[in-house]
């Protein structure tokens, strides 16, 4: 809370509504807030000064999304772990699925000068092979 209030003291007292340096913690609350309702976060915005939902969905889609391990998140974790000074021994954890969330929307991310469509489920190419060999080339 101490880090939010500093936050609009200090957007009070620019003079542009644009160009805010928003510190890490408050960026993961609204993001966490904006993943769970856009329409509290509007709400909630009308109240307080927020980062905008187009500096969210670039900070969400910082890393790229694609199946399987996502490196860039593994990195994010040790490095988070280091910022808090866990100790490599310390280290030790298990991975657990219990549900998974759905993006509702579709989005167009730009990489190397293309285009792609993010959003769909793709189960990999040996799902793609067992469908081929199980179903024939036709």
């Amino acid at each position: 809370m101490k880090i939010l209030f500093k936050q609009q003291q200090q957007c009070l007292k620019q003079k542009s509504v644009k160009g805010h340096r928003w510190h890490p913690r408050i960026i993961r609350l609204c993001l966490n807030i904006y993943a769970r309702s856009q329409h509290a976060y509007d709400e909630l915005a009308r109240v307080l000064i927020l980062p905008s939902k187009r500096t969210l969905v670039y900070k969400k889609n910082m890393n790229p999304k694609q199946p399987g391990w996502n490196f860039e998140s593994v990195k994010g974790l040790i490095d988070a772990a280091d910022r808090v000074g866990l100790k490599d021994i310390n280290w030790y954890g298990g991975l657990c699925f219990d549900e998974m969330a759905i993006q509702e929307d579709l989005q167009m991310v730009k990489s190397d000068g293309k285009s792609k469509l993010v959003g769909f489920v793709s189960l990999g190419d040996s799902y793609e092979d067992m469908n081929i060999m199980m179903k024939g080339w036709y």
